[in-house]
């Protein structure tokens, strides 16, 4: 059987569903810590006020806290767009996605305050990802 040029680019170019899945979940998962870290910003004050009343030892400011919620909104931005680029079928969307999970693992764990359940989570979905790696361009 011989397939024709076009019968060829158009197998090549489809997406998996699996794929459109696990993009469209951390679409979700992304947007939603976005808003809730936007809303940190906002409500900074108030957060301060609770976080001090239940970890008094840390004496957490106001400031700290938007830098917090900013530098979170930024890493979470990456991995929004780096699904978006791997929803595309662009490579550098994969890099994208690994390296803002990664910060997103550490980050929390170079200030005392890891949990162990993000980095299931991301380690699950990063490894998901990567096994797409091949039909990524």
């Amino acid at each position: 059987m011989v397939m024709n040029q076009s019968e060829n680019t158009t197998l090549s170019g489809t997406k998996p569903f699996i794929l459109s899945l696990l993009c469209f979940a951390v679409f979700v998962y992304s947007a939603f810590f976005i808003l809730m870290f936007a809303t940190g910003i906002f409500f900074r004050g108030w957060i301060t006020r609770v976080l001090n009343d239940y970890v008094p030892e840390r004496n957490l400011t106001s400031s700290v806290i938007m830098i917090v919620c900013f530098a979170a909104i930024v890493l979470y931005g990456l991995s929004f767009l780096g699904a978006l680029l791997m929803w595309k079928q662009k490579m550098k969307g994969l890099l994208i996605y690994i390296i803002s999970c990664v910060l997103i693992i550490v980050i929390p764990y170079l200030y005392g305050i890891g949990n162990f359940i993000t980095v299931i989570v991301f380690a699950v979905m990063t490894i998901s990802f990567a096994l797409f790696y091949r039909r990524l361009a």
